[in-house]
């Protein structure tokens, strides 16, 4: 059976780049999507030579209005239509609501939600018409709890997480699935971005890094999973938050998000 074309958002850096490793060595062709066109021209070259696979690349900056659109627009011309839908990129910010970023806020939702659920809309009908289809979308352990001091963070990823189930159970009668993928804190460029680099929860717990999460994440969209939490501690947390009260939950999440490392 030939390998479904999959187009993977933020697939220069992180999850996504070791993702894409391991789908092209499965014998996938991908679209890759990410900001800088001389890292993406970098990476789809260093994917062609190892994995003798077909790469395409769309720049685009989809913390961006409108850039969802034009990834879309840009695809279609090409008369490129993925049979996987990776919604990989996306953000976190370790600062108090009060005193962050408007504009980073912004941004933030826009990448995390926004063109997300854009980039959805826009491609699944094509799935749909097919008959044929799988939408994977990069949640956190984080979207089943809220988390003082990442507050906004915390929310898109809740919406991610509410949004993929949804959307799972309402395509499931056109042959179409959705995953949603839940991993916990992991090596990859997304501390630095986050201000989380001081961070006691990234400095003295052991966390898988990104190639490892990439493959776990592989092994579940493959299994059909409609979500999926990594590791057994992780998979823990969305019974902690049942049983446990909301202002407990809240100061436990405000104590190790203000944990430093010594």
């Amino acid at each position: 059976m030939q390998k479904l074309v999959a187009l993977i958002t933020g697939g220069t850096s992180g999850i996504g780049y070791e993702l894409g490793k391991v789908m092209a060595s499965k014998g996938h062709d991908l679209i890759l999507v990410g900001r800088s066109e001389s890292r993406l021209l970098e990476v789809a070259e260093e994917f062609r030579q190892t994995y003798q696979i077909r790469v395409w690349t769309i720049p685009a900056d989809l913390s961006r209005p409108g850039n969802a659109k034009f990834v879309y627009d840009q695809a279609v011309s090409q008369q490129l239509f993925p049979g996987i839908l990776v919604n990989n990129a996306g953000f976190g910010d370790m600062t108090d609501f009060l005193i962050s970023e408007t504009s980073r806020i912004e941004e933030m939702i826009q990448l995390n939600v926004t063109s997300l659920t854009e980039l959805t809309k826009y491609f699944l009908p094509e799935m749909v018409k097919r008959k044929t289809g799988h939408i994977v979308n990069l949640a956190s352990v984080a979207s089943f709890i809220p988390g003082p001091g990442m507050t906004v963070y915390h929310a898109t990823k809740a919406y991610v997480l509410f949004f993929g189930e949804g959307l799972a159970e309402e395509v499931r009668p056109y042959g179409v699935k959705v995953t949603t993928l839940c991993p916990g804190p992991t090596r990859s460029g997304f501390q630095e971005k986050a201000n989380m680099t001081n961070s006691a929860l990234v400095n003295t717990v052991k966390i898988p890094d990104a190639a490892e999460v990439a493959l776990w994440s592989y092994k579940q969209m493959m299994a059909g999973k409609r979500v999926s939490l990594h590791g057994f501690l992780n998979a823990l947390i969305p019974v902690f938050a049942r049983i446990t009260p909301g202002s407990w939950m809240t100061r436990i999440m405000r104590k190790i998000y203000s944990l430093k490392k010594s």
